[in-house]
């Protein structure tokens, strides 16, 4: 099976992979001073379920403050985002910041502080997340020397068809990144953004191959795409044309 522990031995073997990230300005409360600017991400899959191991650095461990507190404060927290259901034809898309009316997302969530994972969906960022009642995700987080690493896995197919993204092999998923730092007051609307990517996983090849690494193909379209090249110009290996999972 996939590894919830971060530092299984079989992550190893997964290609890292590197996002740079932004504050979310589109929306009152706005971020201008993110503490997250970058996340690493690795990624395995087998026939039943689908994980990643999200890195990123953070000064602290950030834990809520009590609510009279002169400064607050608030616990860190990552998420993925996918789209509650693909699209005909594959290329129409929720908006990237926690979907609109008419398409929503599904978000695979983790928070530093009870070190839970927890699934929400949203339509608009506006309008809140709605956290589901039962989830099908597993996972678990470490935070040392300044540096968080989270594994959150969840089976490729579950019985909620409507709010949850069902992965099926041989399809393109879009996928994006959030996160908070509790300590830099960051909770809500107020997080660190990727644009959307898409998530490929290659279809299986005859069993005289014992590994091989199915791509993910990120492609970054319009206006999401100048965004991060606006913010990250200078970085030419934010373009990566994919990043491989690894099959057990």
């Amino acid at each position: 099976s996939v590894p919830t522990d971060p530092d299984d031995p079989l992550w190893e073997k997964a290609e890292s992979n590197w996002f740079p990230m932004m504050g979310q300005v589109s929306f009152e409360e706005r971020l201008f001073t993110p503490s997250v600017t970058d996340i690493t991400v690795k990624s395995l899959y087998n026939e039943k379920e689908i994980g990643f191991k999200l890195i990123w650095d953070d000064r602290s461990k950030s834990k809520a403050s009590p609510t009279d507190a002169k400064i607050q404060t608030y616990t860190d927290q990552v998420a993925i985002q996918f789209p509650e259901k693909l699209q005909p034809g594959g290329v129409k898309k929720p908006y990237f910041i926690l979907g609109d009316e008419k398409l929503g997302v599904n978000l695979w969530n983790w928070r530093s502080e009870d070190d839970r994972v927890f699934e929400t969906n949203a339509n608009g960022i506006l309008n809140g997340e709605q956290e589901q009642g039962e989830t099908d995700l597993s996972g678990k987080g470490q935070f040392t020397n300044g540096q968080y690493r989270v594994v959150i896995k969840r089976p490729l197919q579950t019985s909620d068809k409507e709010k949850d993204i069902q992965f099926e092999v041989g399809e393109f998923y879009p996928i994006a990144f959030f996160a908070m730092d509790g300590t830099n007051g960051e909770i809500a609307t107020k997080r660190s953004i990727t644009p959307w990517y898409f998530l490929f996983m290659e279809p299986e090849v005859p069993k005289s191959v014992y590994i091989f690494p199915p791509a993910v193909i990120l492609i970054v379209f319009g206006v999401e795409y100048l965004l991060v090249r606006t913010l990250k110009k200078n970085k030419k290996t934010v373009w990566k044309p994919k990043i491989s999972l690894l099959r057990k």
